[in-house]
C-alpha cells in the first residue's frame, strides 16, 4: 500500500483555499508564447517533463481534504504514485496537448499553465515554466549538444523517482506552510509587543477611494476582462532607463501612474489619500526547511506572499514632474514594507487575520454561523467591509482602490541560455478574480514592458476604462 502524507493548511493557504471552492476564485494562470522545433516540444517528451517536476514538487500532485463546515480541518494529502507508471498516468491527466504541426523547423507553441492559488504564487508559477524548459532542451541534462532524449528523460524520472522513494520512511516530504517558517515570539510580552505594533501600523493606513460600481443584480455572473498594452524593446528601454535616471523602479512608476490617473479623470477627493494594496515575495526573508525533513519539503512550490500598502495624496499640483514625485513616494513606502524588521511578524498577524476573515466568508456561504476569533485583528485595506468589524471599530476609512501585482524583470527569473532551441517571446499571467475584483500586473519580459487589468467588467461603470486609458498615457509619456 503506497504511503501517504499530510499536513494542514496555514493561514495563508486557507485565505485562498475557502473562497477557491465554488468557482476557482484566485485560481492563477501562466501564458507563454515560444518557438521551438517541434523534436524538442512534442508530446511524450513534455509529458514525461511534467512527471519529473510533479515528482520533484509533492504538493502539486497533492489534494485537499476538509470535513464540512470545520474549516481549520483543512489539510493537503499526498500520496506518491506507487511506480512509474503510476506517476504518467497521475501526470497525463493533468496534461493537455494540442498538435498543429510536425515540422522540424521552429514553430510557434503556447504554454498554459494553471494552479490554484494555494499551492503556490507567481514566484513558482515561474520557476517551474523555467524548469519546464530546462529539463526540455538543456543540453547540460545530454551527453551531447543535443537537447536530452526520450530515453535521458525517461532514465531522469526513474532516477529521481528511486531517490525519493526507494527507502520509504515516515520523514515529512510535504514542504512546510509560511506561517510554519515564520519566527514565533518568544515571551507573552513580544506576542503583546508585537501584536500592538500590528494594531498601529493597521491604523496608520487611510484610503478614502473606490471605483464607482454598478447597481448589483444577484443573478448577475462575474465577467472578467483583461485589458493589456505591451511596448516594443526599444521604447521599453527608453522608459526603464527614465526610470533608473530618476531613481525610481518602472514598479514604482506603476504606483504613481495609478494615482495620478485617478486624479486626472476628476474622481478623487483630495481630503483623503489614495491607497493600494501590493504582494512582496517572502522567500528570501525566510529559513531552509529543516534538515531533518526529505529533500522534496525543500520545494519552491508553497504560498510565500506577505501584503504591504502604498498611500499616496489625491491632489494634484498639475506639475510634469508629479509622477516622478509620487514614484519617490511609493519607493519609500515599499522599501520601507521590505526592510522593517518587523516584516515577518506583521507577516504572521496578517495571515491569521486573513485566515480568521475567510472563515467568516466561507461560513456565510455555508449558511452556517461561527463564533467570533479569539482574538480580533483589524481589517486588510479593502474595498469589502469585514463582516467581524464593528462600525466603531475605526475612525477613518481603509479602501483600497485596487491592488498591483509586479513581478518585476521576469527575464532574470528565465535562464535563457540552458535552452537555446527554445526562444520565449510572449508572457501574460493573472489570476481568476472575485466577483467585483480589480488587479493590475506589470513585468518586463523578452525584454518588453508589459501592463494589464483584470476585472469583472459587469461590477464596474465606465471610470475603470477611463483611468486605465490614463494610465497607459502616463507610462507612455515617461518616453519622452
Amino acid at each position: 500500500m503506497s504511503p501517504s502524507f499530510e499536513r494542514k493548511l496555514g493561514h495563508s493557504e486557507l485565505s485562498y483555499f475557502l473562497p477557491s471552492r465554488e468557482d476557482g476564485v484566485n485560481d492563477m494562470y501562466l501564458h507563454l508564447g515560444i518557438r521551438a522545433p517541434s523534436k524538442v516540444i512534442n508530446p511524450e517528451r513534455i509529458l514525461l517533463a511534467w512527471a519529473i517536476l510533479r515528482g520533484r514538487h509533492p504538493l502539486l500532485a497533492s489534494q485537499v481534504v476538509m470535513e464540512p463546515g470545520k474549516y481549520d480541518s483543512a489539510r493537503f494529502i499526498y500520496s506518491p504514485p506507487p511506480s512509474l507508471t503510476d506517476g504518467l498516468e497521475e501526470a497525463r491527466s493533468n496534461f493537455i496537448f494540442a498538435q498543429q504541426s510536425v515540422e522540424d523547423s521552429p514553430k510557434e507553441f503556447n504554454l498554459l499553465i494553471c494552479a490554484v492559488h494555494f499551492l503556490g504564487d507567481g514566484v513558482a508559477l515561474h520557476t517551474l515554466a523555467n524548469d519546464l524548459f530546462s529539463l526540455l532542451a538543456s543540453s547540460s541534462t545530454s551527453e551531447g549538444k543535443e537537447p536530452p532524449s526520450i530515453a535521458e528523460l525517461n532514465a531522469t524520472l526513474e532516477r529521481e523517482w528511486v531517490e525519493a522513494w526507494a527507502n520509504v520512511t515516515d520523514i515529512a516530504v510535504l514542504p512546510p506552510s509560511l506561517e510554519a517558517r515564520l519566527p514565533q515570539p518568544l515571551s507573552v510580552f513580544q506576542r503583546v509587543a508585537h501584536t500592538v505594533e500590528f494594531r498601529c501600523a493597521q491604523k496608520r493606513l487611510i484610503g478614502g477611494h473606490a471605483f464607482p460600481k454598478s447597481i448589483p443584480l444577484p443573478e448577475r455572473k462575474r465577467h472578467t476582462i483583461v485589458r493589456t498594452f505591451e511596448f516594443d524593446e526599444e521604447t521599453s528601454k527608453r522608459i526603464l532607463s527614465k526610470c533608473k535616471a530618476e531613481g525610481v523602479s518602472i514598479a514604482h512608476v506603476l504606483f504613481a501612474a495609478c494615482n495620478v490617473a485617478w486624479i486626472r479623470i476628476g474622481k478623487a477627493s483630495p481630503e483623503l489619500p489614495m491607497m493600494m494594496y501590493s504582494a512582496l515575495n517572502l522567500r528570501p526573508y525566510l529559513p531552509p526547511p529543516p534538515r531533518s525533513l526529505s529533500p522534496l519539503a525543500s520545494s519552491y512550490w508553497f504560498l510565500a506572499i506577505g501584503y504591504f500598502n502604498v498611500v499616496l495624496p489625491s491632489f494634484s499640483n498639475d506639475s510634469s514632474r508629479l509622477v516622478w514625485h509620487r514614484a519617490r513616494l511609493a519607493k519609500k513606502q515599499c522599501l520601507a514594507a521590505a526592510k522593517t524588521r518587523l516584516l515577518l511578524s506583521r507577516t504572521n498577524y496578517m495571515a491569521e487575520e486573513r485566515g480568521n476573515r475567510e472563515k467568516v466568508f466561507a461560513a456565510l456561504d455555508d449558511g452556517l454561523h461561527l463564533p467570533p476569533a479569539s482574538v480580533t485583528l483589524p481589517p486588510t485595506p479593502a474595498s469589502t467591509p469585514d463582516p467581524t468589524q464593528t462600525s466603531m471599530s475605526r475612525t477613518l476609512p481603509s479602501t483600497a482602490l485596487l491592488g498591483l501585482s509586479l513581478l518585476g524583470n521576469l527575464d532574470s527569473m528565465y535562464k535563457h541560455s540552458l535552452y537555446p532551441s527554445i526562444t520565449l517571446h510572449t508572457s501574460t499571467g493573472g489570476s481568476r478574480q472575485r466577483k467585483g475584483g480589480l488587479l493590475v500586473f506589470g513585468c518586463t519580459f523578452a525584454g518588453k514592458l508589459g501592463m494589464s487589468l483584470g476585472y469583472d467588467e459587469g461590477a464596474y461603470k465606465a471610470e475603470v476604462g477611463a483611468w486605465w486609458d490614463e494610465v497607459r498615457k502616463e507610462i507612455t509619456a515617461l518616453c519622452y
